[in-house]
């Protein structure tokens, strides 16, 4: 079963700590879907030195107990944006929610090179022109925000507000509660790989001597 976190931090595995949207009176996270996100994030912020970064939701007419639709939708997409950007790398999450309404959803995210992209229009197109053809369902846009570089404030706040995609309601598969079925994946992430001599990371420090589990973080929060 996949670990979650209320705590309003999340820990990456090199031990730095984001903000992240979640608190005892809101739905945990799933830590594995922060990590990736967060892995494809500085993937592509190694390549650019502007990653822009679209969010959107898409809303289908019917149930399905898969999501094959949305899969086939992001590999169209990217290869479209691919050749309309001339861009080798485009990261993607989409999740997958169900919880009172008939049919599920998806939350969805875009990143691309952020010198070639300074609006969704042409992304919003794309993407609308698909889904019509695919579902007849409705895409909402959600906004964007513009990573540059190095911007450990920037980075921050595009973490903790893409880290609602990671929230548990809605994707569970309990018994009894209308989320998904077994065979249907809770999200998919795209493989973007990190172009190393250009990762802007921050550097890890040795852990201090200590019990105290904070005091072996990095914290990186929306104000820094």
């Amino acid at each position: 079963m996949p670990y979650s976190t209320n705590t309003g931090f999340f820990k990456t595995k090199d031990g730095r700590c984001w903000e992240v949207n979640t608190g005892p009176n809101l739905s945990p996270l799933y830590t594995d879907i922060l990590q990736r996100l967060v892995g494809q994030l500085e993937a592509m912020e190694s390549h650019y030195a502007r990653v822009f970064c679209f969010r959107f939701d898409l809303h289908l007419t019917e149930y399905t107990d898969n999501s094959t639709t949305v899969s086939r939708l992001f590999s169209l997409v990217v290869q479209a944006l691919k050749r309309r950007y001339k861009t080798p790398n485009i990261g993607y999450l989409w999740v997958r929610e169900h919880e009172k309404a008939k049919q599920q959803h998806y939350h969805c995210v875009l990143f691309l090179d952020g010198s070639k992209v300074n609006h969704f229009h042409t992304i919003q197109t794309t993407i609308d022109d698909y889904w019509a053809a695919f579902e007849g369902g409705h895409v909402q846009g959600c906004g964007f925000k513009v990573l540059p570089r190095g911007s450990l404030h920037a980075k921050a706040e595009i973490i903790y507000w893409l880290s609602y995609l990671a929230k548990v309601r809605g994707k569970a598969n309990d018994k009894g509660k209308r989320y998904r079925p077994g065979q249907a994946k809770r999200y998919g992430i795209s493989r973007v790989k990190f172009k190393p001599k250009n990762c802007a990371l921050v550097d890890k420090k040795e852990k201090p001597d200590t019990d105290d589990i904070f005091a072996s973080l990095t914290f990186v929060g929306r104000g820094s």
